[in-house]
């Protein structure tokens, strides 16, 4: 009797660990090869012509495949942009205007594999949400291994709040 309650246990054990379906992952990670420091600069009205520029470029994404490709931004693209190996690598930008300063950030690079789009998720944390800010202006850079041409890519800025208190 007890070796049948044993063979029971470790059966049940069995059954109840192998529950996989099969199924694939919901997302599949990647690796960034390099991530570029975003840069900012204090938006400044009264110059009409660089704030029409900074406001036409805000919100935008470039998947750039040649040196040729870079967009003309006021902050210039040092060699360690313009000297990429775009033969094997697609340099990823996305500018935005805000008024939060960033404290830390992060990059995510995946595909996820319901929706078969690949993602690149920028996690901004800031301890300053004030409308009294000044406006800024970012960039956003990484490289990336070679994107195909018909690549489906969702770019998106997640923010939060390192100075949250549920207290108040």
């Amino acid at each position: 009797m007890k070796h049948l309650v044993i063979i029971f246990l470790a059966l049940s054990i069995a059954l109840c660990s192998c529950n996989r379906h099969n199924e694939p992952p919901l997302e599949t990670e990647f690796i960034i090869s390099r991530q570029y420091l975003p840069v900012s600069i204090d938006v400044d009205k009264s110059n009409q012509e660089l704030y029409d520029k900074i406001k036409d470029l805000s919100k935008s994404n470039f998947i750039v495949n040649s040196a040729d490709e870079l967009p003309d931004d006021p902050f210039g693209f040092n060699e360690a942009y313009t000297h990429v190996n775009f033969n094997d690598y697609t340099l990823l930008l996305h500018y935005e205007m805000h008024r939060w300063r960033i404290d830390t950030y992060r990059n995510r690079f995946y595909r996820d594999n319901r929706e078969n789009t690949i993602n690149w998720m920028i996690r901004v944390d800031s301890s300053q949400f004030d409308e009294s800010e000044p406006i800024l202006f970012t960039r956003f850079a990484i490289l990336i291994r070679k994107l195909p041409e018909d690549v489906d890519l969702k770019i998106w800025v997640s923010l939060g709040a390192l100075n949250w208190d549920w207290g108040k």
